[in-house]
């Protein structure tokens, strides 16, 4: 069985794709926890200098307050922020019309390998070089060649849930993923 997509991605599907992988992603999810031990040792760091410097009580207790604060809000905003950060750079490559993705593409899957042509260049992908698939919040399926590459195909381009999932039975087989 083979399967061919014409693809045409926006901004907001690479946005999305980009979410997932923030989410997602052991990598991802290994340095937001390292970032969330990194201030706090700082700001400890920070209130014992101040207390061997001598510094009066009532000023390392606003110190202590104020960097617990801040700890606490990067721990919480860290995802949203690096998403922020994510839509500006999209508009930054926009405006300079220099995209990291290929607005049009098309997908062609055979029996050994997989193929992407774009109006710059065509590349075959051998289903063993599949890192991981994933069916991302009812909006697309993700099959990622490394922990952050991967192809985009929209469930739009999917007549039916049924023809979705025998295309998924088909790529979970041909890469044992």
């Amino acid at each position: 069985m083979h399967y061919k997509f014409d693809i045409k991605l926006t901004d907001h599907d690479y946005y999305e794709f980009n979410k997932c992988y923030i989410q997602h992603a052991p990598e991802t999810k290994k340095l937001l926890r390292i970032f969330d031990w990194i201030l706090p040792v700082i700001s400890v760091i920070a209130i014992i200098r101040s207390v061997i410097m001598g510094y009066e009580w009532t000023v390392i207790g606003i110190m202590a307050a104020f960097l617990t604060v801040v700890c606490l809000a990067a721990m919480l905003f860290m995802k949203a922020f690096a998403l922020f950060n994510l839509k500006v750079l999209l508009k930054i490559q926009r405006k300079k019309g220099k995209i990291a993705y290929s607005e049009n593409s098309t997908l062609e899957f055979g029996d050994e390998s997989f193929t992407e042509t774009t109006e710059e260049h065509k590349s075959e992908i051998k289903y063993s070089a599949v890192f991981k698939i994933y069916e991302y919040d009812g909006r697309a399926i993700y099959i990622m060649i490394s922990s952050a590459a991967g192809y985009i195909i929209p469930l739009s381009l999917f007549e039916s849930d049924e023809e979705k999932n025998e295309f998924l039975e088909f790529i979970h087989k041909k890469t044992n993923k």
